[in-house]
């Protein structure tokens, strides 16, 4: 595959142009004469490409390919599929999953920026077609513990932002860090110049060691191999879940491949249990006399071929049939018996009861369901009930599931940042510096259809309704109305505002609808007053 063609599937034109963070896709000659990694090849170009099947470094790539492998287990699919219902919500028609918002604190950006930024926020909801695809973002994220998007833009019009994104393959992408030239008078490194960017492709040398945070550190001089991507083109996002021992981020299914893999083999034992051990078998003493030690075997092994299961070739489907004799078994004990003995004699022989292995499966199962976040009575053979407040077990298991939701869609809702950070800084409707501060008052109101949150929502009303209740008797004796709707109804500034205007509206809607209804009876009885003087 030519460079050219490479470059184009990324849609990147092959253009000199003055650099930029976010127009060009390859690193410029300035860069690499300026003391970084990259040496320039023969032909004046700027990397070696290779296309040898050889990916990410070994670990990382089996850890990968293990969670992928997991994923499609029924087990860890059944509880996947509750994060997959829980997580996102796209059935809810005329909504998306999630909105972008502002907080009212001071600092926060004027109406006019937050509408724009709005509207850049729909724009690229509907770019990456997260209705139909966000499901799917989401799972490669969970399952591969990272994701990489290209973000695609036209370099001649860059006013117009990101074009669309395409979903790179983490297998075939490396975040490197160029450790620049050291000074040769002094031998000191300028760390100021130290540079971080993507290498795509299908090969990366065994010299490719991740350091912290699975950053390749490369010094000067290394050969580089694929395609070097700037970083700013590039929307990466990892899992947030840091293990220290490994000094990089991993997937949320690491911590479940023991339990996996114990359940995996506990499952295996008890069905080689069930099949050797748990079957009735017979013993069949055979009562060979005072035959002599040869001939009594040659005659117990005429009676076991009497009974031996017998291959037959069917002439109409062209297959092997194993016609099994009905009173032969394949575990049958044949056991020769002498004078003295009880003569021929068969016995049955009781198999083993699988109960406790059973059980043990089922422990493995729900150590299984835990390391996966999943709360274990949402597979209960017997279906029951969610009580709010009153089941304390189902309480503490949906609560911390919440959380566990909320924590992921964190993680994952950095995606967004980038995008949105670069749309903007793109449209030129905020600088770079900027979005740190704006990002402070930018919050995300997700769709939701949760039972622990309708169910909170709920038992909070009735709770609050059943203290006012309580205190009602005692409201201008003792409390003020003030005081019960800020500490009993938590009410703060603006609802207290908002619901007395909510109030008055009410009361004027009120006072017109009984003016209106004394009219009409008046009315009525002008009506039929005459009537009644002439009779």
């Amino acid at each position: 595959m030519a460079l050219d063609t490479l470059l184009e599937a990324f849609g990147v034109q092959l253009k000199r142009k003055e650099p930029s963070p976010l127009e060009t896709f390859t690193l410029s000659r300035e860069e690499i004469a300026d003391g970084l990694a990259i040496q320039e090849t023969a032909a004046g170009g700027v990397a070696a490409i290779s296309y040898e099947a050889s990916n990410v470094p070994a670990d990382e790539r089996e850890l990968i390919n293990s969670y992928r492998s997991m994923a499609m287990s029924a087990d860890i699919d059944e509880a996947l599929q509750e994060i997959r219902n829980e997580i996102f919500i796209f059935d809810v028609p005329g909504e998306r999953a999630f909105e972008l918002a502002f907080t009212e604190e001071d600092g926060a950006p004027d109406e006019n920026i937050q509408e724009e930024i709005i509207e850049e926020f729909r724009n690229l909801y509907e770019i990456t077609d997260f209705r139909e695809r966000g499901m799917q973002y989401f799972d490669d994220w969970y399952v591969d513990s990272k994701i990489y998007f290209h973000k695609v833009i036209d370099p001649d019009n860059l006013k117009e932002g990101i074009q669309k994104i395409v979903q790179v393959d983490p297998l075939k992408i490396r975040k490197v860090r160029l450790i620049p030239k050291q000074d040769p008078a002094t031998g000191v490194i300028d760390l100021s110049k130290v540079k971080e960017i993507y290498v795509y492709g299908n090969q990366f040398p065994t010299t490719y060691q991740a350091g912290y945070n699975g950053i390749m550190e490369i010094t000067y001089g290394t050969h580089i191999e694929g395609l070097q991507i700037e970083a700013d083109s590039i929307c990466y996002v990892d899992s947030g879940l840091f293990d220290r021992s490994l000094g990089r981020y991993v997937g949320y299914l690491k911590k479940v491949i023991l339990p996996f893999n114990n359940l995996r083999m506990m499952e295996d034992a008890m069905l080689i249990f069930r099949v050797v051990r748990a079957p009735m078998r017979r013993a069949i003493y055979i009562d060979v006399s005072a035959l002599q030690k040869n001939k009594a075997e040659e005659y117990m092994k005429s009676m076991m071929n009497r009974f031996k299961n017998k291959m037959v070739y069917d002439t109409k489907t062209g297959s092997l049939s194993d016609r099994r004799n009905i009173q032969s078994m394949m575990e049958d004990y044949w056991l020769p018996r002498r004078d003295g003995g009880k003569g021929t004699e068969i016995q049955n022989l009781e198999g083993q009861d699988a109960t406790g292995v059973l059980d043990e499966v089922n422990y493995y199962r729900m150590r299984l369901y835990r390391a996966l976040n999943v709360p274990y009575s949402r597979f209960s053979e017997q279906p029951s009930s969610f009580v709010f407040g009153k089941g304390v077990e189902i309480q503490r298991d949906e609560y911390r599931f919440k959380k566990y939701l909320d924590r992921l869609r964190q993680n994952f809702m950095r995606m967004w940042d980038d995008l949105l950070k670069t749309q903007l800084v793109l449209k030129k409707i905020i600088t770079e510096e900027e979005w740190p501060e704006i990002r402070r008052y930018i919050f995300w109101n997700y769709s939701e259809d949760n039972a622990f949150v309708e169910f909170k929502e709920s038992e909070l009303i009735n709770n609050r309704v059943q203290i006012l209740s309580e205190v009602d008797p005692f409201v201008g004796k003792y409390f003020s109305k003030g005081w019960v709707r800020r500490k009993i109804l938590r009410q703060d500034e603006d609802e207290f505002n908002q619901e007395d205007e909510n109030m008055e509206d009410e009361y004027k809607v009120d006072q017109k609808r009984a003016q209106n209804e004394l009219r009409s009876q008046k009315k009525i009885e002008a009506e039929f007053e005459p009537d009644t003087q002439g009779s």
